[in-house]
């Protein structure tokens, strides 16, 4: 049973597996459309650069304690029982979660490049930090869960 549960987990890793490296693959893509537009004559920033890094400060954070917090809680109940179908879609949710808050400082850092004409320069860290985080919040087997 615990052979079948295993082969269940690593198509669902799989699955979220493809949907980072969707979101993944997206970021050269939105850099290069980004770059298509000139960078804006005056570097200053605005008050809507500031808000647009803000947004970006607080979806992190989130990202980082919701995330946690879901990993937490779902942990524990695999750890009782690894079979229990809710906790299993609990743990995707954290999953996709995590995912879609690691997008957004690479989309935030386009949508300053495209609409507000920032230099690569300055969106480069914006990028660097979706990145990291696609790649730090990697879908990994719930490891607890199989040694109950």
């Amino acid at each position: 049973m615990n052979g079948l549960y295993v082969q269940q987990m690593k198509a669902k890793i799989r699955k979220l597996r493809m949907i980072q490296v969707a979101h993944l693959v997206t970021i050269p893509i939105l850099v290069w459309v980004a770059n298509m537009v000139p960078p804006a004559d005056s570097i200053e920033w605005s008050l809507w650069h500031w808000a647009i890094t803000g947004f970006v400060l607080y979806s992190v954070c989130v990202g980082f304690f919701l995330r946690r917090k879901l990993m937490r809680s779902v942990g524990d109940a695999l750890r009782k029982d690894p079979f229990d179908a809710k906790a299993v879609k609990q743990w995707q949710t954290a999953q996709l979660v995590g995912i879609s808050l690691a997008e957004v400082p690479t989309v935030s850092g386009w949508a300053l490049q495209f609409f507000f004409g920032v230099t690569i320069e300055q969106a480069a860290s914006f990028y660097v930090a979706g990145l990291l985080l696609l790649l730090l919040w990697t879908p990994r087997m719930p490891t607890r869960a199989l040694s109950a």
